[in-house]
């Protein structure tokens, strides 16, 4: 059964169940109310909006921008095919935004847990992924996005930055390197302030739009 058009996903029904359930207080959906409520919950899991283990919003993220992982093992971005996605530490990140290189070295497979992940979208063009707080999503959305807006992207979730999103490479102004949020770990998550303009302010990437 599709929720509000979305394919019908057991597993996620199934949380959706035990969480409305619980909060109407209820064994069984025998109420309306908390039926639609679950249904709800499911849609907002299929959109990304903060439900969901990491990995599950990632492959959300990913399917909406229809991508897959590199096939070679790394590759800057500009040889990377369109349709694909990589990683990049949060250091080498810093370094190219801050920079404004026109290019960033990509590696299939994450090189620290707290790397950023960086979508090549069909039309040549980039995105960065990362974790924002909750306040920030609507801003964020193209539609209602304000001329300019600070920003602050984190490599991974946590309790209260729960909601995934994605930004244009081409769109961010960045003036600091990423910081750790616990400096004694070297493989803590990391947070990246940045302004997120209302058009381009990077250097085009050659062998892209």
């Amino acid at each position: 059964m599709p929720a509000f058009g979305r394919p019908f996903n057991q597993r996620a029904f199934q949380e959706a169940w035990k969480r409305i359930a619980y909060q109407c207080g209820l064994t069984l959906f025998e109420d309306f109310n908390c039926r639609t409520a679950a249904i709800r919950y499911l849609d907002n899991i299929g959109s990304g909006d903060g439900f969901g283990s990491e990995q599950e919003l990632r492959d959300q993220m990913r399917a909406k921008n229809g991508v897959v992982e590199l096939a070679a093992t790394s590759s800057r971005f500009s040889a990377a095919p369109t349709g694909s996605f990589g990683f990049i530490a949060p250091q080498f990140l810093g370094m190219a935004l801050v920079t404004q290189s026109p290019d960033l070295a990509l590696e299939r497979a994450p090189p620290t847990t707290n790397a950023y992940e960086v979508h090549k979208l069909a039309d040549g063009s980039g995105l960065l992924v990362g974790f924002i707080a909750p306040d920030l999503t609507p801003q964020v959305t193209p539609a209602n996005r304000p001329h300019h807006i600070r920003i602050a992207l984190y490599s991974n979730p946590s309790e209260k930055i729960r909601h995934i999103a994605a930004v244009p490479l081409v769109k961010l102004m960045v003036d600091r390197m990423p910081v750790r949020l616990d400096p004694k770990k070297a493989d803590s998550p990391v947070v990246l302030d940045m302004d997120l303009q209302g058009t381009a302010n990077r250097k085009s990437v050659p062998g892209t739009q």
